[in-house]
């Protein structure tokens, strides 16, 4: 099988199980690390079966809002840039890097540092969902083994030998970040094979400046740059929209396959639920405090924040979400009247 064909089945299958949830404000939901602890609640019945000075201003497999859902087929303004309608800097930020970019041409509007590396932390896991939906079968039950974990697993809600279907452990990596779910995705096809493209496709799509050692972030040796994750974004929104529409979910169910037990999962991304927010994913260890990789509909036409190396990854997004809407537009006749 085709990787092409095998990817299809794998995100048709992901968007076929993902619910959208409503409206949420940034204060529903706690950082990262608290969504880790406890993110899982059993519902109750089982079931069947270009970058500036820092400083100077700088395609659709499906329609519907759930499903296969292509985030694409959102924006009426494909190829026409933001332009610029108000002078003004840059807000103050805690980031060590950030960039804000067009997502379709990645012409940059503000940065500091973008390119550095950094460890990006579980922004690894978008890459790790990539390959995954590439490589393993949707379907395929996968059993969660002592390899999988670690000391910080015992609140996760996830138990050894739990088995789930790999597109419901793709969930689990993407919204509430567990690891021991990208571990096993790993696992399933061979973990060093795994990795290998992870790096191999992170070269094929021009991040030169992208490695990873790991499927999950924990390593600081996992790194990337600002610049790097808007080409990430990009090819993520353009030909693995199922994953960030996973990402734009408050909730999601999975199923344990042994016990037929329906487990809803918090997202660990404060942006979730809300109708700007196009998907994204989180990251926070030690070494990297706080990553945010974050698409966002302006005037009917996507843009991403990146911002890495902050102890407040949601303020410093939020203020250069504010900061590029009061100061780029884009032109009126590609507004779409259904974005935000």
């Amino acid at each position: 099988m085709s990787r092409n064909v095998q990817t299809l089945i794998f995100l048709v299958a992901l968007a076929g199980a993902v619910v959208l949830g409503g409206h949420y404000s940034r204060g529903d939901f706690p950082a990262e690390k608290k969504a880790q602890r406890g993110a899982f609640a059993v519902v109750a019945r089982p079931i069947a079966g270009t970058e500036p000075i820092e400083g100077e201003p700088g395609a659709a497999l499906s329609e519907a809002r759930s499903g296969l859902a292509s985030l694409g087929s959102v924006f009426r303004a494909v190829g026409r840039a933001f332009y610029p309608r108000k002078a003004g800097l840059p807000p103050a930020l805690e980031a060590s890097s950030y960039v804000v970019a067009d997502l379709a041409t990645e012409e940059l509007y503000a940065s500091r540092a973008s390119g550095a590396r950094w460890p990006i932390a579980s922004i690894t896991k978008l890459m790790t969902a990539v390959i995954a939906a590439d490589r393993i079968q949707s379907e395929a039950p996968i059993a969660l083994t002592a390899s999988d974990f670690s000391p910080e697993s015992s609140a996760s809600g996830l138990l050894i030998g739990d088995e789930y279907r790999a597109r419901d452990l793709l969930k689990l990596a993407l919204v509430a970040s567990r690891n021991e779910a990208a571990l096993a995705l790993a696992r399933q096809y061979g973990r060093e094979a795994f990795v290998s493209e992870m790096n191999a496709r992170a070269k094929e799509w021009g991040m030169s400046d992208t490695s990873f050692q790991e499927p999950t972030g924990l390593s600081a040796a996992n790194q990337s740059t600002a610049r790097d994750l808007v080409t990430l974004a990009r090819k993520i929104f353009e030909e693995y929209p199922a994953l960030f529409s996973v990402t734009r979910n408050p909730t999601v169910v999975v199923t344990e396959l042994h016990t037929n037990t329906l487990r809803s999962i918090s997202n660990s991304n404060a942006f979730s639920g809300e109708l700007r927010f196009l998907g994204g994913k989180t990251g926070y260890t030690d070494e990297a405090t706080g990553n945010l990789l974050t698409v966002f509909s302006w005037r009917g036409r996507p843009f991403v924040v990146a911002a890495l190396g902050t102890l407040d990854r949601f303020g410093d997004t939020e203020k250069l979400f504010d900061w590029f809407t009061e100061h780029y537009w884009v032109e009126p006749s590609a507004v779409s009247r259904s974005s935000p």
